[in-house]
Order: C-alpha cells, then sequence, then structure tokens
C-alpha cells in the first residue's frame, strides 16, 4: 500500500486561523482525550497489514479506521482552532487509511465512498489553508486520481458479477454461445479499463479482459470454430505484448502467463480443457493464471 502523502503534521502547518466548516459531521459530543489515540490505534492496525493481510485483519483495521474517523469527526467543528487542526488532520489520516484498505480488500464501492469522503476533507483544508499553499492541490489531484482507479475497480467488478451466465453456458456445453458471452466481457473489462487514471491500474485492468479473451477461444475450440480460436488467441499474445511495456510486476508476470498460456492452447501444449479458469475457478472474485500441468 503507498505511503501517505500528507501527514497530521503537514496539516497542521498548512491550516490558518479562519472559520470553521463542518461537512456532514454527526451531531457527537467531542472526545478531546480520543482523537488521537484513535488515530493512532488506525494507523498501528494499518500498518500491521504488511505483515498480516488475513480477512480477519483487514476487517479489523478497517473498523479500527471507523472508529478513529467517528472520533475525529465529532471534533472537527470545535470552536479551538488548534484543535479542529489536530482532528482535521486525524480524519484525514483515518480517511485515507481506511479507503486504501477498502481498496486492497477490492471493496471498491466502498473505497469510492470514503474517497469521496476524503475530498470534502481536503475542501475544509483548502478553505483553512495559507493562500498560496501548493499542499491542497496536490492532494486533490492524487485523490481525485484515486477515485477514478477505484471507479475503474468498481466497473470490473460488476462485469465480473455476471459469471454465473458463464458457469451455466460451460456447465451446459453450450461453448459457442459462451464464446461470444467471454468475447464481449473481455470487451467490457477492456472499457473498465480505459477508464484507470493510472497506467499500472488499467494494465492489471486490461489483463483481466485478456483472461477472458483466452477462455474465449477456448470455448470456440470447444465449439470446433477454429478460426475464432485462432484469431482470439494471436489477439491474446498481442496484447500482452503491447500492455507488457508499461504494467508493473507482478502483473509483468501474469501477462507472461497468460501469452505462453494461449500459445500452450494453439499448438496443442495444453489440452482445451472446459473453459472456465484453471486455477480455483470456484474461488469468489478474480484469480491470475498459473500454468497447468504439462
Amino acid at each position: 500500500m503507498s505511503r501517505l502523502r500528507l501527514t497530521l503534521a503537514t496539516v497542521l502547518l498548512t491550516l490558518a486561523a479562519t472559520t470553521i466548516r463542518a461537512f456532514g459531521a454527526p451531531d457527537e459530543v467531542c472526545q478531546k482525550a480520543f482523537v488521537v489515540p484513535y488515530a493512532e490505534q488506525c494507523s498501528f492496525a494499518y500498518r500491521s497489514l504488511k505483515k498480516n493481510t488475513s480477512p480477519q485483519n483487514l476487517s479489523a483495521a478497517f473498523a479500527a479506521c471507523g472508529r478513529a474517523q467517528n472520533v475525529a469527526v465529532s471534533c472537527v467543528k470545535t470552536s479551538d482552532r488548534h484543535f479542529h487542526a489536530i482532528s482535521l488532520g486525524a480524519l484525514f489520516q483515518d480517511v485515507t487509511q481506511q479507503a486504501e484498505i477498502a481498496v486492497f480488500a477490492q471493496q471498491f464501492a466502498v473505497a469510492s465512498a470514503l474517497l469521496r469522503e476524503k475530498l470534502q476533507i481536503i475542501d475544509v483544508v483548502a478553505h483553512d489553508s495559507k493562500p498560496g499553499d501548493r499542499t491542497v492541490a496536490t492532494e486533490r489531484a492524487a485523490a481525485k486520481i484515486e477515485l477514478a482507479d477505484a471507479t475503474a475497480g468498481l466497473c470490473t467488478q460488476t462485469v465480473l458479477a455476471g459469471a454465473s451466465d458463464q458457469k451455466q453456458l460451460a456447465k451446459d456445453r453450450k461453448f459457442t454461445e459462451l464464446a461470444t458471452l467471454l468475447k464481449r466481457k473481455s470487451g467490457e473489462y477492456a472499457a473498465c479499463a480505459m477508464r484507470a487514471p493510472t497506467r499500472p491500474t488499467r494494465a492489471y485492468l486490461e489483463y483481466v479482459g485478456i483472461v477472458a479473451l483466452e477462455e474465449s477461444a477456448r470455448a470456440s475450440q470447444a465449439a470446433g470454430i477454429a478460426d475464432d480460436a485462432e484469431t482470439s488467441y494471436r489477439a491474446c499474445v498481442s496484447s500482452a505484448g503491447r500492455i507488457a511495456a508499461y504494467a508493473k510486476a507482478p502483473v509483468t508476470g501474469y501477462l507472461n502467463t497468460i501469452a505462453a498460456l494461449c500459445n500452450g492452447r494453439r499448438n496443442g501444449t495444453y489440452a482445451v480443457d472446459q473453459p472456465t479458469p484453471i486455477d480455483q475457478p470456484d474461488a469468489k472474485g478474480f484469480k491470475p493464471l498459473v500454468l497447468p500441468k504439462s
């Protein structure tokens, strides 16, 4: 997970004495004694994910940052301008870390909501900051990029949600219909990728589309439509090579695998099994492919 760009200290340095504005904060009693400790608990839980990314720890870290937000937001409206700065800085940190946790857990709808809240916080910081300060503009631009990335991820999840139709067609051995469905899904994944503002995210989402294209080619082979299979396999290999030029690890490795897989399907190295993902086909969510055993 990326390093936080705006620390509590930075927020404190950029704030000036101005009128305080609330942005939908709940009417809770401000608990001054808990703002900083709760923010520290959020940060501690967030850092723990570097060593432990289990679902339980992700949930615990997300909850810790949620508690910290509730306390911080209740104190943003305080008339004490110094403590307003402390609360606002803590709130920014809590929301940023919770959003990153949501993205890491691929909860893109939640992440998008948090990143919109982050933009609201940045608006408050902008209102309070010193004239000419560039930090706010930098943070706003970065938050918009993060939001666009999360939106692209949500788009991909929406396409993935239609996997039940894919499984049923494969089960019924309706391979011609399956090939058409998978080719359409590949195009939809590519459209989601185009919404990503950063090349690394775009490369991963495009890779997901190539996986669907490889599955479409297998379905065409299973249906006896050799020309369509050949076209899709060639597109798989060429697209993987194109994307590898701007992808980063581990996606570069995924692209190498899918290119080798498509070549192997074409030349008979790998058997044309039922066109479903060859690793953990029943697992929820998208899993990067691995080469089958020869």
